[in-house]
């Protein structure tokens, strides 16, 4: 088989219009792949680099991405190479331990408004509300249901309002408080979810965690801690609002990483 020039490539790459820096890119991941088997791209040599780079521990993200650049490299110079698919590698939410909520909790005491700040965690990270359902709820959003304080969850889009149960009668307790200072039909929190994004960020720097946690951050904490006490996935799909289940399952890969994590460490 006789090569594509990297020249070659990069021309027919600026034909396309891709940008500079894309154009690097791809000429230099072929390129790589030349070094890798003395100047030759063929199934056997590209077979060969992908098992190299799996030994030296390339993320999925990475061969993807080498991948692309060998698919484009044989579309514009018309070659016939098989090249690895490569799944791309399953992100899991990023959460809270307990004791990094606990610290952020305690940390809402020192700020401006502490019992505004610390309901609003709460809300986040023990009913698992979005950033933009939590700035949404009014007095009104608050119902007694067959003994059971629950937060009625506006859908939007003609769609049934979800059902959010509170259990934790402290957290009743300061809802009700909290709310009997605030008109029927007025928003609990009048803040825009970017100040509550930047709230939440400085509430976790005075907790002394050195994270950038965010409001949807906290709702993945509600989500796994409450598949590590053993909820049924189904009932924390409903509690988040999700419309497959594929999504909430994500949460209970987490737990599992985190048990796995756990094991090893207690390996001797």
């Amino acid at each position: 088989m006789i090569n594509c020039t990297l020249e070659r490539f990069a021309e027919s790459l600026n034909a396309r219009g891709l940008s500079p820096r894309t154009i690097e890119a791809c000429v230099g991941d072929v390129g790589r792949c030349m070094e890798h088997s003395g100047g030759i791209v063929n199934d056997a040599s590209i077979t060969s680099w992908f098992a190299d780079l799996r030994t030296a521990g390339r993320t999925n993200k990475t061969l993807a991405r080498y991948a692309t650049s060998l698919r484009l490299y044989a579309d514009c110079c018309d070659l016939d190479l098989a090249v690895p698919t490569v799944k791309p590698e399953t992100r899991l939410p990023r959460a809270l331990n307990e004791v990094e909520v606990r610290a952020m909790f305690a940390a809402c005491d020192s700020t401006r408004n502490p019992d505004r700040n610390r309901l609003m965690l709460e809300l986040l990270a023990r009913c698992g509300l979005r950033g933009s359902e939590l700035l949404a709820l009014t007095p009104a959003s608050f119902e007694e249901q067959d003994g059971l304080f629950v937060i009625l969850v506006d859908q939007g889009k003609g769609a049934k309002d979800r059902f959010v149960p509170v259990v934790n009668k402290r957290l009743q307790s300061r809802i009700r408080s909290y709310i009997r200072n605030v008109e029927y039909g007025e928003r609990l929190f009048p803040i825009t979810l970017r100040a509550l994004e930047a709230l939440i960020a400085r509430i976790a720097i005075r907790a002394g965690l050195h994270k950038h946690v965010t409001p949807h951050m906290l709702r993945h904490t509600m989500a796994t801690m409450t598949l590590k006490r053993g909820a049924n996935i189904e009932t924390v799909r409903r509690m988040l609002g999700h419309d497959n289940l594929t999504t909430t399952q994500k949460y209970l890969a987490l737990t599992e990483a985190e048990i796995a994590q756990d094991a090893q460490r207690a390996d001797w």
